[in-house]
């Protein structure tokens, strides 16, 4: 099983923000590793990744470089107008992967 986290990538980072992607890379990989060590007990053989760029591109090359069966991604809830111009993760996600995919939607009442 593998666990990825991708970080998003800023091209301009103000001056006073040094180090902010180091920072929030080591939170990523210490969230994963908590994640990964409850799934580890169950004897599931478990690698964590964290990645920059965009979400649907890394994801899926992640896989295709691996020759995975599945990826499972949750969904955010997003209002129309913030779909219309950004666009849904996991519809690209689903439009370019060349495996099967799994979307868990958002727990009710968010």
């Amino acid at each position: 099983l593998h666990l990825v986290h991708v970080r998003p990538e800023i091209e301009i980072v103000p001056a006073h923000a040094t180090g902010w992607d180091r920072a929030y890379e080591e939170t990523a990989h210490e969230t994963l590793e908590r994640v990964a060590n409850t799934l580890r007990d169950s004897n599931v053989t478990v690698e964590t990744h964290v990645v920059a760029g965009t979400v649907a591109q890394k994801i899926t090359g992640f896989a295709y470089s691996r020759r995975l069966g599945l990826i499972a991604a949750g969904r955010q809830s997003r209002g129309v107008v913030e779909r219309l111009f950004i666009g849904s993760s996991a519809t690209q996600i689903i439009r370019a992967a060349d495996c099967s995919v799994l979307i868990v939607p958002p727990e009710s009442g968010r």
